[in-house]
């Protein structure tokens, strides 16, 4: 699925504007949806209750049984949470979901020995690659939380003292207190991320404090030569991130008062931006709701300083925190934790915290602006997609319940974007994703019976293409072409076409296929000289998927998947499609070395080692059908995978003939890598000269409940050779 509209996609420095212009608080007029409301305890918490109960903390008062009795279950299940994260590859938010989670046990003072071994578990995972890089600010954060939640265990304890050992001056340079101060404060504000508590802030403010002395003595002419280079970048650092990391370590425990004391004195303000400072000392001891913005947009200008991204937007979070507790109704506020709990990997609690500061609850309805309900779908949408992403369907469900409130209220008050239906059409796209197509079409029939949206026609014309009726799937294209308002949505109107187009030359409709084709090439092709609709990737794979359907395109497919390659190195799912779609021509005539060159350059995209994996045995299969020798490339890569317990190497080891085809496909563990287990199966079973038996296999993949599957396309590719591709190249 294409990615979101740039609107939808969602990151802290994104709200930065739109926190400038926010009001104040929503209208508060009676309206039927309202948000529900957490009925637990201080019980455990599972995953489905996280929603309401992080909203019922970020609306609780400090101090109060609404967060000091949620704060350790809260983050317990947050640090769980994380081990998937870690596990799935993605550290960035395993790291912030344990950040979130060592906040609430430090401002709430919870005993971390209270914390469940599952937790526990999940420090010794996130430490092992700040360790790895030499972090050492993180890593012994995190050996400190681990070593007083488990006082007996002996490990943490030896981590610590080989980096206090490591931390040490080195012995063969002269010392120079801007340096080894320089390194103490930040060594010591950035493990104050992941303290239980907050014992070592006198100290943290205290190096600071010297920090910024030794840079002014520096200004002033004090220098070590032997270590000058150095002292000159500790010092630019410290004037420029000094006072910053100060305030903001503060904030990120929601202690404007602390941060307002840190300002105490003229040097000290001199080192802290001028916006963030004002914002500050205007606030004073009992913020206004506009002095909290104001906070947290000076914050953001300064996410970019070098090493502060992380503690800016932690800064962030713990600031809007307090300001939810201060002021229940401002919806800006709520956005911004919203945000945080999605960059932490815990998006399902974004519509809960945003519904219940847009809706309210029986006790205290409200009735939001059109805008501000849109941007919280819109924060909404940007989750379920993002959770689908890392097929984490039922992650995706709690995102779509958790923001039935506020799709309720959207019908409601009429005008608001994204609305609900397309936010059901999202859901739809999703649960089709997730194999279950007829859950996909009840959710694309709601949505048009609200409003004729391209995509919801699109989505059920999918369905109907699966189930074998290209007549209504060909009709239902029509009126996904003929809804008005995609004009302006080049890259949508391009896809709307390509899949018209793939439907008619199934259908045997050349002409009326080649016509879409090169349609959603006029559209395309401006794109990708403006890099506009979309990354470079996705433009790229969006070519390659018309191109390769016309026999002599190959040199303007070629350019195309070299400028995606080029420019879009981030978006490993695009380039993952793209990949796999330059395989449709050398599978279709056969051709070994064209599939080989393909595959390299997938290798040299350093894709996903399951996307690897599919690449090879592409590759193999096609070249064992031309005749070639075995690839020594192809065959290394399949023995790295083949070596881990996971997906991609169960696909490796069959591909070996380590492991039996009924083993592999049982053990996905999902019905999408099910559909790539039966594809993997059938293209080794084909390369082996095994047509009859992989037809089996192929008609599996072809008609697999989970929609839009590049395996789909590459099984039809054979299963419907004479319909496969148009003859001759189209007009560019």
């Amino acid at each position: 699925m294409p990615r979101l509209p740039a609107s939808l996609r969602l990151s802290f420095a994104s709200l930065a504007l739109a926190l400038a212009l926010a009001g104040g608080s929503v209208a508060c007029r009676p309206s039927a949806p309202v948000a529900p409301v957490y009925e637990g305890a201080g019980a455990p918490i599972a995953d489905k209750d996280l929603p309401l109960a992080m909203a019922h903390y970020a609306f609780s008062r400090a101090g109060t049984p609404g967060r000091t009795d949620l704060a350790r279950p809260l983050a317990d299940r947050l640090l769980q949470r994380s081990r998937l994260l870690f596990a799935t590859g993605r550290e960035r938010a395993g790291l912030a979901s344990v950040r979130l989670a060592t906040m609430l046990i430090r401002v709430n003072k919870v005993a971390p020995e209270q914390l469940s071994n599952e937790a526990v578990a999940a420090i010794d995972q996130a430490v092992s690659g700040p360790a790895a890089r030499g972090e050492e600010g993180p890593a012994i954060g995190m050996y400190v939380l681990w070593s007083v939640a488990r006082p007996t265990d002996p490990r943490p304890k030896a981590h610590l003292d080989a980096l206090a050992r490591w931390t040490g001056s080195p012995a063969d340079f002269p010392p120079s207190a801007l340096v080894s101060i320089g390194r103490e404060a930040v060594r010591r504000t950035d493990a104050m991320a992941y303290a239980p508590t907050d014992a070592d802030r006198p100290a943290a403010d205290k190096a600071l404090f010297e920090w910024m002395e030794q840079v002014v003595a520096f200004k002033e002419g004090e220098r070590t030569p032997a270590r000058y280079g150095d002292e000159v970048y500790a010092a630019v650092l410290g004037y420029r991130t000094a006072g910053v990391r100060l305030v903001a370590s503060h904030l990120r425990d929601g202690d404007l008062n602390g941060a307002v004391e840190a300002l105490s004195t003229p040097q000290t303000q001199g080192f802290v931006p001028d916006g963030l400072r004002r914002a500050l000392l205007d606030a004073g001891s009992s913020p206004s709701l506009e002095a909290y913005e104001q906070i947290a947009v000076a914050l953001l200008a300064n996410a970019k300083l070098e090493g502060l991204e992380d503690l800016i937007g932690d800064a962030v979070v713990g600031t809007s925190l307090a300001g939810t507790s201060d002021y229940p109704t401002a919806g800006a506020i709520a956005e911004l934790v919203a945000r945080g709990l999605f960059l932490a990997g815990s998006g399902d609690a974004a519509p809960a915290v945003l519904a219940r500061a847009l809706l309210g609850t029986r006790d205290d309805p409200r009735r939001p602006p059109a805008k501000d309900l849109g941007r919280a779908l819109g924060v909404t949408a940007a989750a379920i997609r993002d959770y689908a992403d890392r097929d984490e369907f039922d992650a995706a469900r709690r995102t779509f319940t958790a923001a039935q409130p506020m799709l309720l209220s959207a019908d409601s008050i009429g005008n608001v974007t994204p609305s609900s239906a397309l936010v059901k059409t999202l859901m739809g796209r999703v649960e089709g994703e997730a194999g279950k197509p007829e859950v996909a079409r009840g959710y694309f029939d709601e949505a048009l019976k609200a409003e004729p949206l391209a995509t919801a026609f699109a989505g059920r014309a999918r369905i109907e293409a699966r189930d074998g009726d290209l007549t209504a799937a060909r009709a239902s294209m029509d009126k996904a072409l003929a809804v008005k308002g995609t004009d302006g949505e080049p890259a949508l109107q391009a896809d709307l076409l390509t899949l018209a187009g793939d439907f008619a030359r199934r259908a045997g409709d050349v002409a009326a296929s080649r016509s879409a084709y090169e349609r959603a090439l006029k559209l395309l092709v401006p794109l990708k000289a403006g890099s506009k609709g979309g990354s470079a990737a996705e433009i790229g794979a969006r070519m390659v998927a018309v191109l390769a359907r016309f026999e002599g395109a190959s040199a303007q497919e070629d350019e195309a998947a070299t400028f995606a390659e080029s420019e879009g190195a981030a978006e490993s799912r695009a380039l993952t499609r793209l990949s796999l779609l330059r395989f449709l021509r050398p599978l279709r005539g056969q051709n070994g070395a064209a599939a080989k060159a393909v595959f390299r350059r997938a290798l040299a995209l350093a894709l996903p080692m399951e996307d690897q994996v599919r690449a090879a045995v592409l590759a193999r299969a096609i070249g064992k059908r031309a005749g070639l020798a075995e690839d020594g490339e192809i065959m290394k890569l399949l023995g790295v995978a083949a070596a881990k317990d996971d997906h991609a190497g169960r696909l490796a080891r069959h591909a070996l003939g380590q492991l039996d085809a009924a083993t592999l496909v049982s053990k996905a563990s999902t019905a999408r890598r099910a559909v790539t287990a039966r594809f993997v199966v059938a293209i080794h079973a084909w390369g082996n000269g095994a047509f009859d038996a992989a037809r089996k296999d192929l008609e599996a993949v072809a008609r697999a409940e989970v929609i839009g599957t590049v395996e789909s396309e590459l099984a039809l590719e054979l299963l419907e050779p004479t319909k496969a591709a148009l003859p001759g190249a189209p007009p560019m």
